[in-house]
């Protein structure tokens, strides 16, 4: 008999190993794996008994998300959403998957189905928010060329803020205004920067160029020193978190009400393109979509231009 805690502990350490391969997970993808199957575990544990994974059937799954739908969210205090209580199944089908791989007898994970959440609402900024932020931002003490150089780079790309933080000195090319980024999966893809972009973007450089001369890395900059410096180090790499308190803190002094991440920086990109005529393969292939449905959840905004189109012209 197998049990349940050391097969996800192994299905954990394989999803790690297998970073930087085509099936790589992002360390936030295996920290909620973890999380998510963390509770699993202890559910099954301690309600139903189950330990070993031969003994895993469908009826506990049932069991389980009935707990999930009557779970209330630390963090908000309410119920958890049908979109969360789907990302805790699709990491239990992940590892059925993987168990059968392993020619582990257990639960087929094709029985499980992951609920739908409803249509997806996206939040996106128009072109003068952005102008606003940027005003707000570039007045920060000290980070101003930094923060927004952040900002118009989210904005004109497209790029995960993981890809962001990757992002090293010699990887960006301000001159052609393309570079390329290691995406989900370990894909590269190429990105292109706007004219303001390249702007904000050489201004920051010379500010760059100039702490590297005097920081403890003396020498040309490496392939993994950071464009984008912490304030904790010029060799220090950003974290998602700091990235999102810049953005934050600059949408708020500029009176956005609405709440404002680097995602939906990202969604603003993909929304001005299709706005502006770009079909949707390719903005699929600039946001590094796998898979063309993903990008589809934009076209809610091109057709009600369409209907505002429509409305004028008749």
């Amino acid at each position: 008999m197998n049990k349940l805690s050391d097969l996800i502990q192994r299905f954990l350490q394989f999803q790690e190993l297998s970073t930087g391969m085509h099936e790589a997970k992002s360390k936030s993808t295996l920290e909620n794996y973890s999380r998510y199957l963390k509770k699993f575990l202890d559910f099954t544990e301690n309600s139903s008994k189950i330990l070993h994974a031969e003994s895993l059937k469908l009826s506990h799954i049932d069991d389980f998300r009935l707990f999930l739908a009557r779970e209330i969210s630390k963090k908000t205090g309410k119920l958890l959403s049908v979109k969360t209580q789907g990302y805790y199944l699709i990491a239990l089908r992940a590892f059925l998957k993987f168990l059968h791989t392993r020619d582990v007898e257990s639960l087929s994970a094709e029985k499980i189905e992951v609920p739908k959440s409803g249509e997806r609402h996206v939040d996106f900024l128009s072109k003068e928010e952005i102008d606003k932020i940027l005003y707000h931002s570039i007045k920060t003490p000290k980070t101003g060329l930094r923060d927004s150089a952040i900002i118009i780079t989210l904005f004109s790309t497209g790029l995960r803020v993981s890809e962001l933080c990757n992002m090293n000195y010699e990887d960006l090319n301000i001159e052609t205004g393309e570079f390329y980024v290691s995406g989900k999966g370990g894909k590269y893809r190429v990105v292109f920067l706007s004219e303001e972009a390249k702007k904000y973007l050489q201004e920051y450089k010379v500010v760059r160029d100039a702490q590297l001369e005097l920081s403890e890395i003396h020498d040309r900059p490496n392939k993994n020193t950071p464009f984008f410096a912490s304030n904790r180090g010029q060799g220090k790499r950003m974290d998602r978190g700091a990235i999102s308190r810049i953005i934050t803190n600059a949408s708020v002094l500029a009176g956005i009400v609405k709440k404002v991440t680097p995602h939906v920086l990202r969604h603003s990109f993909a929304t001005h393109l299709l706005q502006k005529g770009a079909d949707l393969r390719s903005v699929q292939l600039l946001l590094g979509h796998s898979n063309i449905s993903t990008t589809q959840i934009y076209t809610h905004f091109t057709d009600s231009q369409l209907k505002e189109v429509h409305k004028n012209f008749l």
